[in-house]
This record gives structure tokens, sequence and C-alpha cells, in this order.
């Protein structure tokens, strides 16, 4: 291999995120507090991977949710799952899974 191809392999290999990171990053940080390079790894290995990507979707999704939730809390009001709603919740999770 020559060594500008070694480098631009290193270069790239040093750029991409694995799906570990990808994951750590896109739950452990609200995305606007990422640095502007983690930013771009993380669109970069998104845009390659659809697992990940679901999975950012979906947690996005569920966090949407459970800031409704909170919002109904503050006024008092309790809020809890049915079993049923607990049900409908697991099956709509695993059908995406599956299309995906």
């Amino acid at each position: 291999m020559s060594k500008l191809k070694e480098l631009y392999v290193k270069g790239m290999n040093a750029m991409m995120l694995d799906c570990d990171q990808a994951m750590f990053y896109a739950t452990k940080y609200d995305l606007s507090s990422l640095s502007f390079m983690k930013r771009l790894q993380l669109k970069m290995h998104l845009k390659g991977c659809e697992f990940c990507k679901t999975f950012v979707e979906q947690s996005e999704v569920i966090s949407k949710q459970i800031t409704k939730m909170k919002e109904i809390d503050k006024n008092n009001l309790k809020v809890h799952l049915t079993k049923k709603q607990k049900v409908h919740l697991n099956e709509t999770v695993e059908n995406n899974l599956k299309n995906n």
C-alpha cells in the first residue's frame, strides 16, 4: 500500500465512529453540546448505519413522549401506562426494528 493511501486510511479510521461511540454520543449528550467534529462524525456514521439511525430516531420519539408526560405531571396529573399501552408500545418498537 502506498504511503499516501496509508495516510488516507489512517485518517478515515480516526474520523469514523463505531456503533458504540455513535450511540454513546447520541444518547448521552444534547447533540448541540457536542463539538462540531463529534456532530460531523455522528452524522457520517448515521448516514451509513441503518441500525444506529433507527435507534436514534426511536430514542428521539421516546424522549419527546417522556417530555410530554412530564409536562402533564407538572399539572399534578399522574400519568401511567396501562398494561395494554405497554404491550402496544413494545409491539410498535419490535415492528419498527423488524422493518428496518
